[in-house]
């Protein structure tokens, strides 16, 4: 599945080729990411690239790559089966496609919308008193939503804000449930 999202990035930015006079963005994101897995719920942060062409008047195909930074503990007791037991959570890395939909800057203020594909991987680490600990990767495919505005404060530089949904990752049977708040910086070529 990551090399047909490569190939499908790598061929999407080659077709948006002809359409650099909406121009490139490059742009660098702190994420918040909020995980929860049934009542075990993560706090933990991420840094993010993307790349994005515009292939119309307000269409633009973005890239985008994510890396973790913090990890997040949720420490409980089971008195009868695992005595005291943590699990440790953090996102390893994100990368995906999508379509970014995009308003007209009015002001110097732009609202957008994304979708597309995916791929996310998270750390698990599992420590029960009574079993020992169990570190494990996770990863998914699915469908990426966000929605978010921009501030312009230079004809080619803008602040962004972003609230998005990652999509859910299985952990054998029960699932891991992001989403995100992300600040970053945007440059256009």
């Amino acid at each position: 599945m990551k090399k047909i999202i490569t190939t499908i990035v790598a061929g999407l930015f080659a077709l948006s080729a002809n359409a650099m006079a909406e121009g490139m963005k490059v742009g660098f994101d702190y994420l918040m990411l909020s995980s929860e897995i049934e009542e075990a719920d993560f706090d933990t942060s991420a840094v993010q690239i993307r790349f994005s062409n515009g292939v119309g008047p307000n269409i633009d195909i973005e890239g985008v790559f994510a890396l973790g930074l913090s990890d997040d503990t949720y420490k409980d007791s089971d008195p009868n089966l695992l005595g005291d037991f943590s699990i440790t959570a953090e996102l390893a890395h994100m990368f995906g496609v999508f379509a970014r939909l995009h308003s007209d800057s009015i002001s110097g203020f732009q609202v957008f919308g994304r979708l597309g594909l995916a791929v996310v991987e998270f750390d698990v680490d599992i420590y029960a008193q009574n079993f020992g600990s169990v570190s494990k990767s996770y990863d998914d495919t699915g469908l990426f939503l966000g929605v978010g505005a921009s501030f312009n404060f230079t004809e080619a530089s803008a602040i962004v804000v972003e609230f998005s949904k990652l999509p859910d990752i299985d952990l054998e049977g029960t699932d891991l449930e992001t989403d995100a708040i992300s600040i970053g910086f945007q440059m256009s070529f």
